[in-house]
């Protein structure tokens, strides 16, 4: 989806600003309180991160170009739902990144002028959001469906697609990344890299190339297990 429309040269500076980042650097955290500006991803991958019950911030989603950073001030009255202080996130950069800061009024009344536009939009937002639910029904599940899933979410945001259904994966995905996203303790996860790498799923382990075609072959086997029988 485009928004050159809305990040026009004309409104620079007035309703809008772009901001870079390298990676590592923190692009948003709840601490910071927005309440009147919307943050874009006009470039890069940014993680997500939430706090766990042990005080650590763990991994909880990739955002990738066109994703909104800071989904819930797109809430009408935005004080009166009232947030409990305890839901802490923030978003880093994974790679460098550029993040469109956009007055919320602004945003908000020129997408009403392309309804498509603002249709896109909401598209993409209920389809992260069914992915995060996804991802939670599967919090009690067993660890080969929940990293099926991790892998699977990460080769569609910030996977190299290359010929044949091959899928290379950043360097920044380690195996304790993943662990992170599939809310699976880390010696568990790299027993389950380790099967899927036998399995032929995972062309070359270590630089974590993968054959996502076969992927989700195998994550179907895990999840649809009931429904195919």
């Amino acid at each position: 989806m485009s928004f050159e429309s809305i990040t026009a040269k004309e409104w620079y500076s007035v309703f809008w600003k772009a901001k870079f980042y390298e990676p590592g650097q923190i692009c948003y955290q709840t601490a910071d309180h927005l309440t009147d500006k919307v943050l874009l991803v006009k470039k890069g991958h940014l993680l997500v991160q939430a706090l766990n019950r042990e005080g650590e911030m763990v991994s909880t989603e990739v955002l990738e170009e066109d994703s909104i950073v800071n989904l819930e001030i797109l809430m009408e009255n935005f004080a009166e739902w009232n947030l409990p202080n305890f839901i802490q996130y923030r978003v880093v950069a994974l790679e460098d990144a550029v993040v469109h800061e956009i007055d919320k009024e602004f945003f908000l009344s020129h997408l009403y002028v392309d309804p498509r536009k603002y249709h896109r939009l909401f598209e993409k937002v209920i389809a992260q959001m069914v992915k995060i639910f996804f991802a939670y029904t599967l919090s009690n599940d067993k660890t080969s469906a929940k990293v099926a899933w991790a892998l699977f979410r990460l080769s569609t945001t910030v996977g190299k697609k290359k010929e044949g259904g091959i899928v290379e994966l950043p360097r920044y995905v380690t195996q304790t990344f993943i662990a992170q996203l599939a809310q699976a303790g880390l010696a568990r996860t790299n027993e389950e890299i380790q099967l899927l790498y036998q399995k032929g799923i995972f062309v070359n382990r270590k630089q974590l190339i993968l054959n996502q075609d076969k992927l989700i072959k195998h994550l179907k086997s895990q999840v649809l297990t009931e429904y195919l029988e």
